[in-house]
C-alpha cells in the first residue's frame, strides 16, 4: 500500500504518482545537503532527463520536453518545475 498517501498505483492520487529519487553525485552536491531529504520539490521523469543533460554539459540533439532542475537535484535550490504535468489515460 501507499499509506499514508491516498490510493495506490494506477490512480492519479498521491499514492499512485509519487516516486522516491535518490541522487548520488560525489563532488557535485552541496556538502551540507548530503544525506538530507527534499520533500518539497516537484519534478517528473522528463525533468530528470533534461537535468542530466545540463549536468553533463551535453547539448541534446533536439529540443527536449522537461525542465532543467539540475540545481535542485544537487541541493543548491529547492525549485520545482514551472509547467503543469498532465496525464492522459484512455477511457
Amino acid at each position: 500500500t501507499a499509506e499514508p498517501l491516498r490510493r495506490s498505483k494506477t490512480w492519479l492520487y498521491e499514492g499512485g504518482i509519487r516516486s522516491p529519487l535518490i541522487v548520488w553525485a560525489p563532488g557535485l552536491m552541496k556538502q551540507e545537503n548530503i544525506g538530507t531529504v527534499n520533500t518539497n520539490s516537484v519534478m517528473c521523469a522528463l525533468d530528470l532527463n533534461r537535468s542530466i543533460y545540463a549536468l553533463t554539459g551535453i547539448q541534446p540533439a533536439s529540443n527536449l520536453d522537461g525542465e532543467d532542475l539540475s540545481q535542485t537535484l544537487l541541493g543548491f535550490e529547492s525549485k520545482s518545475r514551472i509547467q503543469s504535468i498532465y496525464w492522459r489515460r484512455p477511457p
